[in-house]
């Protein structure tokens, strides 16, 4: 169980890094929904790739799940600490 729970962990911060990271690369101040969505695009193509070649611990259904809460949180700490700044349109 224990081994478990440090396997998930493990996987969640390295979803944590990837979306970090893929937030900054779609960035385009007004166009949260378009970014996310691009982010869970990219997120849910590495999944099936991935897949082929690993036996992975978690759904695809699960992990895009858990991405777009995720995304949610990056950006808004982003937003909050003026990495992001919001477009005067938005």
């Amino acid at each position: 169980m224990l081994e478990r729970l440090i396997l998930f962990v493990g996987f969640v911060v390295a979803l944590v890094r990837a979306i970090s990271e893929l937030v900054k690369v779609f960035e385009v101040p007004g166009n949260g929904t378009t970014k996310k969505e691009a982010v869970l695009n990219v997120l849910g193509l590495v999944y099936d790739e991935a897949a082929k070649i690993f036996d992975l611990p978690v759904t695809k259904e699960r992990t895009l799940a858990i991405a777009g809460a995720l995304i949610d949180i990056v950006v808004a700490v982003y937003n909050a600490l003026g990495i992001f700044r919001k477009s005067p349109a938005a």
